[in-house]
């Protein structure tokens, strides 16, 4: 019966590794087709539409919506920032690093900077310039494409989510931390687009190559002696005489 039950469990195990790289896959096709259809200029009338959208007919200057919104858009938006995720990253793996899952701490770590590291590549290969139809409510100074608020909240929070949950017995607290998490990282990219920093597309892009990083990085952790790690409980001391 044990041997059954590892055998279906392994069986199981395998059937996630491969929907997961199933995931990236398509993710990244998706992200591949934005970014063709973005450099060929196809998006461009209806990203502007969007974005004009958002603002006031009479005074493209002022967002629609109460007064106060862009003010809480910031907010939001800064969640997704470089300095927040930054702290939440450096935090979470001196969480991992203290309690003895030191090779998870490298894991995360690692994934989130080589996840920046690829933002900046795609930044740089399709060289789109920031959305000029709006004044800018936020400061910008790097390309458009892929928005880095998207995609670095995508690989961080649900990153966060899994790693800080990853075999829960109660599945429950587990949906709520990934439903939390995604929860947030829309909240932050429609924040850019309501701030005029970022275009829709930018903002799905950012998502889609998100998702694919992360993807591949929960696909890569749950290979075969490269699960996260879950230390017991430290063995009893024998009492000094």
């Amino acid at each position: 019966m044990e041997r059954r039950q590892g055998v279906s469990g392994g069986s199981e195990e395998r059937a996630r590794r491969g929907a997961g790289w199933a995931g990236v896959v398509v993710c990244a096709l998706g992200f591949l087709a934005i970014a063709s259809a973005v450099s060929l200029g196809a998006t461009q009338a209806l990203d502007e539409r969007a974005v004009l959208a958002l603002r006031r007919p009479e005074d493209v200057a002022v967002p629609r919506g109460p007064r106060g919104l862009a003010d809480a858009a910031r907010d939001v938006t800064s969640l997704g920032g470089a300095p927040v995720l930054m702290l939440v990253t450096v935090g979470a793996c001196g969480f991992l690093w203290s309690s003895r899952r030191r090779r998870d701490a490298v894991w995360l770590g690692g994934g989130v900077l080589l996840g920046w590291g690829l933002n900046t590549v795609f930044k740089f290969a399709v060289g789109r310039a920031r959305p000029s139809v709006v004044p800018h409510l936020a400061e910008v100074r790097s390309f458009s494409f892929p928005s880095g608020h998207a995609m670095m909240s995508v690989i961080v929070y649900l990153t966060l989510a899994w790693v800080l949950l990853p075999r829960a017995e109660d599945s429950r607290p587990r949906a709520y931390l990934h439903g939390v998490a995604l929860g947030l990282c829309l909240l932050i990219g429609v924040t850019r687009v309501f701030l005029g920093v970022h275009y829709p597309s930018d903002v799905l892009g950012g998502w889609l190559a998100g998702f694919a990083w992360m993807l591949a990085l929960r696909a890569w952790a749950a290979g075969p002696a490269r699960r996260p790690s879950h230390p017991g409980p430290e063995p009893a001391r024998a009492p000094r005489g």
